[in-house]
């Protein structure tokens, strides 16, 4: 990042400073499923693409069994038929991004 400050002056005229921010990366919230369809009690497992996030956590929206503990690839179990959403967010010291994927896992009945 970097930005240019302008001071003005009336009786001086225009004089610049220039001012630098080094190295103000954002996270960025990226994530996705291995699969999109599974069956009731499949497990869905989720690969974390998020970038410069130095912390993370997801939301799984109906699951009944859960395991995020390995932050990178965390998984859950949906043991009711439906179309869920998984939200995940991220953080570091310079902000906070989340993403939500709306219906993103469509879960069926056992044929």
């Amino acid at each position: 990042c970097s930005l240019r400050a302008i001071k003005f002056s009336s009786i001086a005229g225009n004089s610049t400073n220039d001012i630098s921010v080094v190295n103000c990366p954002i996270p960025f919230a990226s994530f996705n499923a291995a699969k999109n369809i599974v069956c009731v009690g499949d497990k869905v497992n989720i690969t974390n693409q998020s970038q410069n996030a130095n912390g993370l956590s997801y939301v799984f929206n109906g699951a009944d069994e859960i395991d995020s503990s390995g932050a990178a690839s965390p998984w859950a179990i949906y043991n009711t038929a439906g179309i869920y959403d998984i939200t995940q967010v991220v953080v570091n010291s310079y902000g906070t991004d989340s993403r939500t994927d709306s219906g993103l896992i469509e879960v069926l009945d056992y044929p």
